[in-house]
């Protein structure tokens, strides 16, 4: 009778150093969760505004562009009123 009570108390002993190991190792993935993620939404930020910038670098020489066809005397005259008519158009959304 002993035995089997010594057995039982040596099953709880090690069903509750299960239940700890478990507990600990999901809080361990929990963090470890947490901050994947908030690695992935700072990489999504900083990549979305990279995207931003390279847009308005891109509009800035398109405009710097355009401004060159039009004070560019040697340049055809439809060239430049296609450069002036790009210019109004990037002003009318604006």
């Amino acid at each position: 009778m002993a035995a089997c009570l010594q057995l039982l108390q040596a099953q709880v002993q090690h069903s509750k150093l299960k239940i700890d190991y478990l507990r600990r190792r999901e809080e361990r993935e929990e963090k470890e969760s947490s901050v994947r993620q908030e690695l992935e939404r700072r990489r999504f930020e900083r990549e979305q505004t990279e995207r931003e910038n390279n847009k308005e670098s891109g509009m800035k020489q398109r405009v710097q562009l355009a401004m060159e066809l039009m004070g560019n005397p040697v340049v055809d005259a439809s060239v430049r009123q296609a450069a002036v008519d790009y210019l109004k158009k990037l002003l009318a959304t604006d």
